[in-house]
């Protein structure tokens, strides 16, 4: 039987099926259709939506800039943290608005490319204050990005904010933070992808009758290795001096005793001579009767002095003078001395 079909029996077919003399075969049950299961494959990394030790350093940081800034522009200052989000890096641009002084930093030894962004409302208001002028701004800012003059002013600004910024990071990791380079866009920043995750703060800064945003943008990238810190319940701050504990301890320290040793002088022997020695043999040192001793207490040279004697017993005449000694624990230019029988008489 020839299978395959003529043009006339195609077209018959064809007309069958659309009439519905004839059922189509092959045709899918809606009902058995497989269910397709979508699966993203990309490295997305997370993070708590609360670290703790961020929060920390946020709020240490409003306190130190504010204060800060408050100096800089010899106005008053007010900064709250409006929100912490998390977004990717298409809903951060859509929230900074055009122009922004916008300055990508660089946060020595972590990866990523965080940044911190002043809007057009602060920056603008930021320039007129260090100008000399009140404060305002206007209603429409028509240019896209900043003059030379205010360009300069603004940098001013940015480094007093990473300064404030590498302080309150201490708490968490010993980093060196640098700004880098300077958009006025959002959209133009090409380090990061769109679909890159931030953490996201806004802090509202109101100078006396003007109100602007900061954000404070750290893409996941640079949080994911402290991760362990940020998140840790452990309290950050800094530590408080306890005199009372502190005077108790120098008390209690005064009171323990310690061991003074006062080295005659130095002799090297070869072991043949230290096994010919007897009885009544003369050991010469390197040092004369008058020569000044030197003095380790618990084995360190801490003083040099003078033997002699008091009511007595042995005594050390110790002058005023340390024990001159440098870095490398070496004294006059020689190693300090081994604890070892040969070498002291």
């Amino acid at each position: 039987m020839n299978e395959i079909l003529s043009s006339e029996e195609i077209e018959a077919l064809s007309e069958a099926v659309f009439d519905g003399k004839v059922e189509a075969e092959g045709l899918a049950d809606p009902s058995a259709q497989k269910i397709v299961a979508e699966f993203d494959l990309t490295d997305r990394k997370t993070l708590p939506s609360r670290m703790v030790g961020l929060e920390i350093i946020n709020n240490r940081f409003v306190r130190k800039f504010r204060a800060a800034l408050s100096t800089m522009l010899r106005k008053v200052v007010d900064i709250d943290i409006i929100s912490n989000n998390h977004l990717n890096f298409a809903d951060l641009s859509k929230s900074i608005p055009v122009p922004s002084w916008i300055n990508l930093l660089q946060i020595d030894p972590l990866p990523g490319s965080p940044f911190i962004a002043f809007d057009t409302n602060l920056s603008m208001s930021v320039i007129d204050y260090l100008c000399g002028g009140r404060g305002e701004t206007l209603k429409e800012v028509k240019k896209e990005e900043f003059g030379a003059i205010e360009q300069h002013l603004m940098t001013k600004v940015t480094r007093e904010a990473v300064s404030c910024l590498e302080e309150v990071w201490q708490i968490i990791l010993s980093v060196n933070i640098y700004p880098g380079e300077i958009e006025f866009d959002s959209r133009y920043i090409t380090s990061v992808s769109h679909d890159e995750m931030f953490v996201v703060t806004y802090f509202s800064t109101k100078i006396e009758g003007t109100t602007g945003v900061l954000t404070l943008a750290l893409p996941y990238t640079t949080l994911e290795p402290i991760k362990q810190k940020l998140t840790s319940t452990v309290s950050h701050d800094e530590p408080k001096i306890n005199y009372s504990w502190l005077n108790s301890l120098k008390e209690y320290t005064q009171q323990i005793y310690v061991n003074i040793t006062a080295e005659l002088g130095k002799r090297t022997l070869t072991v043949r001579d230290l096994l010919n020695m007897k009885i009544g043999d003369t050991i010469l040192l390197d040092q004369y009767i008058g020569d000044e001793l030197n003095i380790y207490v618990e084995g360190t040279p801490k003083f040099k002095g003078y033997p002699g004697s008091l009511k007595g017993n042995n005594a050390l005449k110790i002058p005023s003078t340390p024990f001159p000694i440098n870095t490398e624990g070496t004294i006059n230019g020689r190693k300090n001395y081994p604890k070892s029988k040969n070498s002291k008489a």
